[in-house]
C-alpha cells in the first residue's frame, strides 16, 4: 500500500486495523495525510471480511481503477526514450507471475510493459501485491495484441530481442524436430533471439 500511495495512483481510501501499533502505521497516515486520503479504522477481524480470501498486513486501500496505456501513449513514450526497454508479454495468466516479472522487471528501468489484450491476467491486488507494489512505478502495460504493440515504430531503430519457449507443434505438419518454426515473429525489424 506504501508504493500505491508514493505513486502517481489515486488511492480512494485506506481502511487501519485498529489493533496496529501507532509506529507502524505512521509512514501511511503521513503519506495519506499528504495526498488528502479518507482514513478509516476497523477491527482486523473485519478487515478479512472486506478483503474475502486474500491475506492482509491489516490495512486495506481502495482504489481507481488501473489505468493502461493507449497503443498512442506507448509510441510517444518511446519515442521520447534514447534507449527503451520495452517488455511484451503475451499469454501471462497467472497473476503470481506477471507481479513477479513486473518488479523484476521494474529493476532494470523498463521503459513500457505490454500485455496482451485478450487471454492473459489483469492487473489487480495480487499482481499489485506480488509485484512489491512495482506495478505503481513502472510505465503503466498497454493492452494490446503483441503482434500490433511495435507496429507504428516499425522504421525507428529498434532492435527486437526474443525470448521464445519452444513448444511442441500440434498439427502433423512438423518443423524443426516437431517445434515450432521460428518464422511466427511477423515484425520486420531486426532481432536477437534467446
Amino acid at each position: 500500500m506504501l508504493e500505491a500511495l508514493r505513486s502517481a495512483q489515486q488511492v480512494l481510501r485506506v481502511t487501519l486495523g485498529r489493533e496496529l501499533e501507532q509506529k507502524s502505521i505512521q509512514a501511511v497516515l503521513t503519506l495519506c495525510d499528504k495526498k488528502g486520503v479518507a482514513v478509516d479504522y476497523m477491527p482486523k477481524a473485519k478487515l478479512q471480511i472486506l478483503c474475502g480470501a486474500v491475506v492482509h498486513q491489516g490495512y486495506v486501500a481502495e482504489l481507481t481503477d488501473y489505468r493502461y496505456l493507449t497503443a498512442d501513449d506507448l509510441f510517444h513514450l518511446i519515442s521520447e526514450t534514447s534507449r527503451p526497454l520495452i517488455l511484451i508479454l503475451d499469454q501471462i495468466q497467472d497473476t503470481h507471475n506477471l507481479g513477479a516479472i513486473i518488479r523484476t522487471a521494474e529493476s532494470a528501468a523498463l521503459t513500457a510493459l505490454v500485455i496482451a489484450e485478450k487471454g492473459g491476467a489483469e492487473i489487480n491486488a495480487t499482481v499489485a501485491k506480488t509485484s512489491a507494489g512495482a506495478v505503481f512505478h513502472c510505465a503503466p502495460p498497454a493492452t494490446t495484441t503483441s503482434t500490433t504493440a511495435l507496429e507504428p515504430t516499425r522504421s525507428s531503430a529498434l532492435t527486437l530481442s526474443v525470448f521464445v519457449s519452444i513448444m511442441p507443434r500440434v498439427s502433423s505438419k512438423t518443423h524443426n524436430n516437431g517445434m515450432w518454426p521460428l518464422t511466427f515473429i511477423p515484425w520486420g525489424f531486426p532481432f536477437n533471439l534467446y
